[in-house]
């Protein structure tokens, strides 16, 4: 028992030295690598194409400081074109801060722009809107162009072209090319009044009113077009008006409740003045498709005998398709009975909303929206 002991306690440590020195070769290689490094940084005039065994050393590195502005200062000062699909993932996870948008100006600067664009093309809907939010930071001729094709290309999605609007604005070149899309007639009509919400976020005053005076708003209830929505921000309305109209005739409480009055179809609107700002609400109620919430997509249905159903999914399993229609109704559809079930583009929320009420009464029944928050808050 004592021998086996021994002969036990010996390999272990073996197995620990061996564990020792392989962390000490590591950190060694490790000191190593970003000694050349910093020598390749000072001397810039070695070609890492010729030098195989230092370009290892550099993507060693690379892979220590992954992730941080320091990755992004060795791969583009060392033409490093392997960095690209990393840079490419840092720039999506990353497309709301200013690493996110630095990472994509050096896929740029790496010859990796076809690359990127590649990962649009072949991403879903989070990745395109974040590709289209670090394009649109990147702002030079090229990104610009792109995000302008994108938005006057006919075969783009609503939302891909949507994507682009938002895109352009996110530079001062992207904008001034928006500017010349919208003065040269070119900005689909589908989407005026959501641009006109996206301009209101702009910091230039100058592009705010030169954008504006290009968007045409649709008509009330009295044939007139809407002011711009810069001025109807600036007004304030009646709350008891704007309440009235909701359950009136804006319609609003046929779909929506607040509290335990309305019908519950779309989204619940109890607490919405906590939700979306005044200038959201307007482009909601105007242009009801420009941003559909999570869950309230609308889906249409085909059957094999010809009924064309539309609403809200339900659910959705392997033997029945359910369904809650704009009027509330809830149907189920045997799955053997459908002949096509496809998400559409647009809400369920009706458009010329507006044609019902005047310009006042569209002010107060934002201003009614507005004020419904939790218990409380102001």
């Amino acid at each position: 028992m004592i021998r086996i002991g021994i002969v036990v306690t010996g390999l272990c440590l073996v197995a620990c030295l061996g564990s020792v020195g392989s962390a000490q070769d590591d950190a060694a290689q490790a000191a190593k690598d970003a000694r050349i490094v910093e020598t390749l940084l000072r001397l810039r005039s070695i070609d890492l194409e010729a030098r195989q065994d230092l370009r290892e050393s550099v993507l060693r590195y690379l892979g220590t400081v992954q992730g941080t502005p320091r990755y992004l200062e060795v791969a583009e000062a060392l033409h490093i074109s392997e960095a690209v699909p990393s840079l490419i993932e840092l720039a999506i996870e990353q497309s709301e801060t200013p690493l996110g948008i630095a990472a994509g100006r050096v896929v740029f600067r790496l010859g990796g722009d076809a690359q990127l664009y590649s990962a649009y093309g072949e991403g879903n809907e989070e990745t395109q809107v974040a590709l289209v939010r670090v394009l649109g930071g990147i702002g030079n001729q090229a990104t610009s162009e792109w995000l302008s094709s994108l938005l006057t290309d006919e075969g783009s999605t609503r939302a891909q072209r949507q994507q682009a609007v938002q895109g352009l604005l996110g530079s001062r070149r992207g904008q001034e090319t928006l500017v010349g899309i919208i003065e040269a007639g070119q900005l689909p009509a589908e989407l005026e009044v959501f641009t006109a919400g996206e301009v209101e976020k702009a910091n230039s005053p100058e592009l705010r009113e030169r954008l504006a005076a290009n968007l045409d708003l649709p008509e009330t209830a009295d044939a007139q077009p809407l002011p711009p929505l810069s001025e109807l921000l600036e007004r304030r309305g009646d709350v008891e008006v704007g309440r009235t109209v909701f359950f009136g005739k804006g319609t609003c409480a046929n779909c929506h409740v607040v509290g335990l009055e309305g019908k519950e179809v779309g989204p619940a609107l109890t607490e919405i003045g906590a939700k979306l700002s005044r200038d959201a609400m307007f482009v909601s109620i105007l242009d009801p498709s420009a941003a559909v919430s999570h869950n309230f997509e609308t889906f249409v249905v085909e059957t094999i005998d010809g009924e064309i159903l539309q609403g809200l999914k339900v659910s959705e399993t392997d033997e029945l398709v359910t369904l809650k229609l704009a009027d509330g109704q809830v149907r189920e559809i045997p799955t053997e009975f459908v002949d096509l079930f496809q998400k559409q583009e647009l809400s369920l929320m009706p458009t010329g909303l507006q044609k019902n009420m005047s310009a006042d009464e569209l002010v107060s029944l934002v201003e009614y929206l507005s004020t419904l928050k939790p218990a409380g808050q102001p």
